[in-house]
């Protein structure tokens, strides 16, 4: 049964990452997090032993979870995070929490991560592999972006998160089954490909490195491009 040692603050808040302009810079924040939880980490680990010191656990909360670090095993002891909405679990579910129900979490966890990092190698050797060349992005029911790979000339600070530099697809073009509504030049999917727009989407979606997209669906890489209506709007300024 685990005990409680208390809460840890950090020395930062949330109004430190306003930006410039009055927007919150998130990934500043979450960069911000790691560090001080990695300096944690740390010093739990140079006080005590055992290969799960330092690890964290969450328990699901309200909107978030409640995050603790492993602070000793014998006796076995965790420490609260107050991170984000700094969210507690219930006393009886820290009290009935074991070191054994810690070592299945804590091993599932690094599994996930070990698998996320070979996922991601994988992710890196495509890119590097598929520099300058036609790859396509699978959207559902045989409808492709026809896209190339490149490296993003910019930051992109919308939902991709890409950064200046990072491996990247460009969208050119759309091949496949596309309804006529997708079609017109002011639709979205339009608007990406007059625009270059550029996504790192899961590989999962990439017919050139999925097998089981290759299996399931017809192989896009020689079909013409969709014709677009309102085709003459595609090149206005």
């Amino acid at each position: 049964m685990a005990s409680y040692q208390g809460s840890l603050k950090p020395d930062f808040s949330f109004s430190d990452f306003r930006t410039a302009d009055g927007r919150f810079d998130i990934q500043a924040e979450l960069k911000a997090e790691t560090v001080w939880v990695e300096k944690i980490q740390a010093d739990l680990r140079s006080k005590a032993k055992g290969d799960l010191v330092g690890e964290e656990l969450r328990f699901p909360r309200g909107d978030g979870y409640a995050r603790y670090l492993i602070a000793k095993q014998r006796p076995f002891t965790l420490v609260h995070l107050e991170l984000g909405d700094a969210w507690h679990a219930d006393g009886a579910t820290i009290r009935g929490f074991r070191l054994q129900d810690a070592r299945v979490r804590v091993e599932a966890e690094r599994r996930w991560k070990a698998d996320q990092e070979a996922q991601e190698r994988a992710t890196q050797k495509f890119y590097e592999e598929h520099l300058g060349k036609t790859v396509h992005y699978h959207d559902g029911f045989n409808q492709f972006i026809r896209c190339e790979v490149v490296r993003a000339a910019e930051d992109v600070t919308d939902f991709n998160n890409i950064k200046k530099g990072e491996l990247c697809l460009k969208e050119t073009a759309l091949v496949g089954k596309w309804r006529s509504y997708d079609l017109r030049s002011d639709s979205i999917h339009m608007r990406g490909c007059r625009e270059g727009r550029l996504m790192r989407p899961n590989l999962g979606n990439v017919y050139e490195f999925s097998k089981d997209l290759q299996k399931q669906k017809t192989d896009p890489r020689g079909m013409e491009p969709c014709v677009m209506q309102g085709q003459q709007d595609l090149f206005a300024s």
